[in-house]
């Protein structure tokens, strides 16, 4: 049957999908269909057109300009609802191991997960091809569907109220024909993760915290295999940053130890969590996610103008670096409802 609300669908690519990629492995397209409660999406086709007006044709105006390639991307915000960060991460630069709740594994607090519950464990990625989604915008009020293949997230942003925004970067957009969606979302009654839901550890002696948010820097490359008969890119690859975990805590006060950090990058173990008031499922366990940075770096920022003022804050900026012997730089928990597979390939 047709479309008949405008939605979001997400399907997980086995490998990114050029233009022409074919239908079988590796470049299956997972069964898993997943459509999120999105504040806005945006994807665009990124058309590189070559000018002619330099030619000697004895005319008055230029050649028309020739589509010399594409560059799509796009950008997408939604809020940071547990289950829904699964997705994002996946396509952020991160592997994920998924665990039932049993009873007897534990939350990075130590606390037990019960059955009825999943974690979900998120640390970087290796290697050089991304991890990707086939994405489909339905305005279904204009009659128009759009697919994007082989997008990932190029950057993910996070704040402390739960706000989510991601830039997108991919390899096809082209309009296609009513794909016959029926959406179907988690319900509304469960909230996101909000301001309210976090405590942060942080530098011991720093000043009062009074926001945080974080970033996640994920490079992808496009690549345009010759002999390929499109002028989409064909491959979605990592670039040869690594996948980085930055952020910034302004202070509302600081202290001596914030001046010292500024000036010696001081290395400290940092963890973000969220706790839901909201229990998963017939559980007493809350809807939770963990940022653990275990050498948490100070790299920039700096006090407030002094002035006639009551108050002087800061700024205060910081980066995870690899901690050699957790083995990580930064890893984020994040416990929910989802059991199942978020990609399936057949």
């Amino acid at each position: 049957m047709a479309t008949t609300q405008s939605c979001v669908e997400l399907r997980f690519e086995e490998t990114p999908r050029g233009e022409n990629a074919a239908i079988t492995a590796p470049y299956r397209i997972s069964t898993v269909s997943h459509f999120m409660p999105i504040q806005s999406v945006q994807l665009s086709p990124g058309t590189q057109f070559e000018d002619r007006g330099d030619e000697l044709r004895g005319t008055e105006g230029d050649a028309s300009s020739l589509v010399a390639g594409y560059e799509p991307g796009g950008s997408l915000a939604v809020r940071a609802y547990a289950d829904e960060l699964l997705w994002l991460l996946t396509a952020s630069g991160f592997n994920y191991v998924k665990t039932a709740g049993d009873g007897i594994i534990l939350d990075p607090d130590s606390v037990v997960i019960p059955t009825g519950a999943t974690r979900w464990v998120f640390n970087k990625r290796g290697g050089l091809t991304a991890k990707s989604l086939q994405i489909i915008q339905a305005f279904v009020s204009n009659g128009v569907f759009v697919k994007g293949q082989g997008f990932g997230v190029s950057q993910l942003g996070m704040n402390a109220m739960g706000a989510v925004t991601c830039d997108l970067t991919g390899l096809v957009y082209k309009s296609v024909a009513d794909p016959n969606l029926t959406p179907s979302l988690q319900s509304s009654a469960i909230p996101h993760l909000r301001r309210g839901d976090m405590t942060l550890t942080w530098m011991g002696s720093s000043g009062v915290v009074d926001d945080f948010s974080f970033q996640i820097g994920n490079e992808l490359t496009r690549h345009v295999t010759m002999g390929t008969g499109s002028y989409f890119p064909d491959s979605l690859n990592h670039g040869d940053d690594r996948v980085s975990v930055t952020g910034t805590v302004p202070l509302y006060t600081f202290t001596a130890t914030d001046v010292d950090a500024l000036v010696g990058g001081t290395i400290f173990s940092a963890k973000a969590r969220w706790k839901s008031p909201k229990s998963i499922g017939a559980t007493a366990y809350k809807y939770s996610m963990w940022l653990e940075m275990p050498s948490c770096q100070i790299v920039g920022g700096t006090p407030d103008a002094l002035s006639n003022a009551r108050r002087v804050g800061a700024s205060s900026e910081f980066k995870a670096a690899w901690d050699d012997t957790a083995g990580y730089d930064a890893k984020i928990t994040i416990v929910g409802a989802t059991s199942g597979s978020i990609e399936t390939y057949v």
